[in-house]
């Protein structure tokens, strides 16, 4: 019984402390949702997420072994690091009411994508936890996306408040998505000669929003 606790504890404790990134993402996916579907967003991401974590926990040392695995996720980050920046001052969602289905729906996958992407690390080590036990799997991965959920609202609520928050996070993801392509096994080798990889990917993305940002102001 107290080895069941303590695994439930260990997944509980890995999904959350290795989730930071994954609760900003999606924040920043829904800050841009009506309020309305803001929180219908967050639930119905995270509900899918759930499910596919486990799947990808299940068949985590068949899935490790394709090639720029982790390279891909990092890509993907970098892309919406950008993409979920261009233009935050403009009309916030709060101020927009209007709302549509394809609008939840395109914030939903943008969700299930970012979070698979972000979340390789935290598969391999729960893999590694769970040791074939998946029902507790299950039970202490829902209950941490329970808590990321929570930590997404507070900050998807701060985004909208202040615009320019968002520089930060996208920031904070393509640093997370610099350090993912640097890390993959393909490519390693072949990067180390480029020293502080992260560090220029996430200032050329900071740069090419806030390019991108003026050129939009100034046909405005």
């Amino acid at each position: 019984m107290w080895d069941y606790i303590g695994k439930g504890f260990a997944i509980l404790l890995v999904n959350t402390v290795l989730s930071g990134d994954n609760a900003l993402m999606i924040a920043m996916v829904t800050a841009k949702l009506p309020p309305k579907q803001r929180w219908q967003g967050m639930v119905f991401g995270l509900s899918l997420t759930i499910i596919l974590r486990v799947a990808l926990t299940i068949i985590a040392g068949k899935l490790f072994i394709l090639p720029y695995l982790e390279a891909i996720g990092g890509l993907l980050l970098v892309y919406f690091a950008f993409t979920l920046s261009v233009g935050s001052k403009e009309k916030s969602a709060s101020e927009d009411e209007s709302s549509s289905p394809e609008r939840l729906l395109k914030a939903v996958f943008s969700i299930v994508v970012a979070d698979l992407s972000m979340s390789l690390d935290n598969v391999i080590a729960l893999a590694g936890i769970a040791n074939g036990n998946w029902s507790l799997l299950l039970i202490g991965t829902a209950v941490s996306l329970v808590i990321i959920l929570l930590a997404s609202q507070v900050l998807s609520r701060l985004l909208v408040k202040y615009a320019w928050l968002m520089y930060i996070g996208s920031g904070i993801l393509a640093w997370t998505g610099g350090g993912m392509i640097g890390r993959d096994p393909e490519l390693s080798t072949k990067l180390s000669g480029i020293p502080y990889l992260p560090v220029w990917i996430t200032i050329f993305v900071l740069v090419f929003i806030y390019i991108v940002d003026k050129i939009r102001t100034s046909k405005d």
